[in-house]
Order: C-alpha cells, then structure tokens, then sequence
C-alpha cells in the first residue's frame, strides 16, 4: 500500500465535506499492515484515519468496539468505516489524547507506576468482563463467529499449529531451538484442557496502546486503543502478555494491577500454574512472524523462548 496526505486529504474531504487543517501518519509501517493518521479538521475535530493492509482486522474492531460503545472503558467510542476505491478497508476514530505509555517508563516513578497499573488493571477487568461467549476465535463485524470454534483446546491447538507452518517455511537461525520449544508445547497441551470460558481479549494489550496524559502533575489512563486483534478467547493470554512485558520485573506494579483488575472479575488460581506454559508459548508465537519484518521484537520473543523452555 502507498498513500500520501493529499490522498489521504481528499478521502476525508469527501467524507467530512470539509478541509484538513493538520495531517501526520502515525503507526508501525515497517510492519507493513496498516497506515494509521492523525488529521485534524478545519472545524477543530480530530480524528484518527487507519487503511486495513490486512483484510481481516477491521471487523474485529468494528465487533469489538460495538461491543464496548456503552461501557465505562476508556476506547473509542464513536467510529466509521468502509472501503476505499482500491479494496481496502477504513475506519475513523474519535482521537484520544495521551502518549503511549511505552514512551513514558523510564521517566515515571514506582508510585507513578503502581497508580496507572491500577487503573490499567481496572481497563482490562472491564474489557473481560464485558460478556461471555458461546465460541473462541474470530468473529465478523456483526460479532458472529467466523469458524465456530465451540472449545478454547481446538482453539489452542489450530492457532500453534499455523504458526508452527509459518516457522518451516522460513529460513531461521534459531530454528532448532524453536522446534523444541514447538515440542514441548505439544507435548502439554493438557494444560489448557481446562479453560471453558470465552470472553473478550484484547489480544494486543501493552504499552503501545495504553494511552497516558498528565493532569495537574498526576498520570493516569486517558485510553484503550487498537482493537483490530481482539475477539473472543482465553483471558489468562491478555495477561500472561502482561508478564513478558512488565510484571516479570516489576512485583509491585503486578500487585497494584491485580488491585484494580480484580474490581470486575476475579483470576482463576490454576493461570499462575499455567503462566510459565502460556509465556513460552507466547514467546514462540513471536518468533514466528518477527524474523525478518521485526527483528527486535524477534528478540525479545527468542528470549522468552529461552527462558521458559527448559520448566517443561
């Protein structure tokens, strides 16, 4: 995809029937996926313009966000969508406020820290406890599911599966350490035999989507965004996402998100015997995607690999 502003321009000329006053792009696009600006219009609205490179996200976002346009969690609440000439879909967003919490962690306190985990942990008990599910997996723009995936262990096993396709299709260094890991993940399936409950995730829950402003000197949660990857499934996995970023290192900020977290919905005790099971499995599921379009990342994900596979 290559689209630039004046492009971009006339597209919201036509839809607002009025001038851009200011237009930045926004966004990962050395991932390829996704154009994603910030535009704001002669009237003073601002607005958020993303170009789905990937045919199936936008519904994911248009069901979840449906979903959550009543709710107290701080997303979008107001958006649009379609197509353009070319085939590819849109959406606008109202635009919240806030710097990505990412930019922000080596610049707060612990205390800092420990009251937007809080608040954190209150965001995404929101989001689990929105509704249960009667399937796992995908779902179309009217919150229908898309393979009807009735338990979560079919779920489990058809996702690594893919994945594991993915890897031996591509030319890694580090693929014998991978095809280990691909095998002891097999090997203990049973672990996640026992997870009945489908509720909405995230399924991208981190700092680069955690927006941050600073009100009178104080931080806190301004909003939830990017829900392209969220539709019905295991909640335990938004969580266990937690730990590879932040919790591993952080005890504290672990116990404050808890705090908040458990104010909608309570942990089931049997994730911290899975969580070592879930956090190689993430790690492998970075790997096999990161190689060559997000080598940092492939990284952080080969670490994790390493770190965890020798517990099984």
């Amino acid at each position: 995809m290559t689209y630039d502003e004046n492009y971009i321009r006339g597209i919201i000329k036509k839809l607002f029937s009025m001038d851009v006053k200011e237009i930045r792009s926004i966004g990962h696009y050395e991932l390829n996926r996704h154009y994603v600006f910030y535009i704001r219009l002669n009237n003073g609205q601002k607005i958020v313009f993303k170009i789905f490179g990937i045919k199936n996200r936008m519904p994911r976002e248009i069901a979840s966000l449906s979903l959550l346009k009543n709710s107290t969690l701080k997303c979008p609440k107001y958006f649009k969508h379609g197509v353009l000439d070319d085939g590819n879909e849109w959406m606008i967003y109202e635009y919240i406020e806030g710097e990505a919490l990412d930019n922000l962690l080596n610049t707060l306190t612990l205390e800092q820290l420990k009251k937007i985990f809080l608040e954190i942990g209150q965001e995404l008990g929101k989001i689990h406890s929105i509704k249960t599910f009667n399937f796992f997996g995908d779902w179309d723009d009217k919150g229908e599911s898309v393979h009807n995936i009735k338990d979560y262990y079919t779920y489990f096993v058809k996702s690594f599966e893919f994945q594991l396709c993915e890897l031996m299709q591509q030319n890694i260094d580090d693929k014998v350490i991978l095809i280990e890991a691909a095998e002891k993940i097999k090997r203990n399936f049973n672990l996640i035999e026992n997870i009945k409950e489908s509720r909405l995730c995230h399924n991208d829950f981190d700092g680069r989507n955690i927006l941050i402003i600073c009100q009178n000197g104080e931080y806190k949660v301004n909003g939830i965004v990017d829900f392209e990857q969220s539709f019905p499934g295991n909640i335990e996995m938004d969580i266990a996402r937690l730990y590879f970023r932040y919790f591993l290192e952080n005890k504290d900020i672990e116990k404050s998100f808890f705090e908040g977290y458990k104010k909608y919905i309570s942990i089931d005790d049997g994730f911290f015997e899975r969580l070592d099971y879930y956090l190689l499995r993430l790690g492998f599921g970075i790997c096999c995607w990161t190689y060559f379009k997000a080598p940092e990342y492939y990284k952080q994900g080969l670490e994790l690999v390493k770190k965890y596979i020798n517990k099984f």
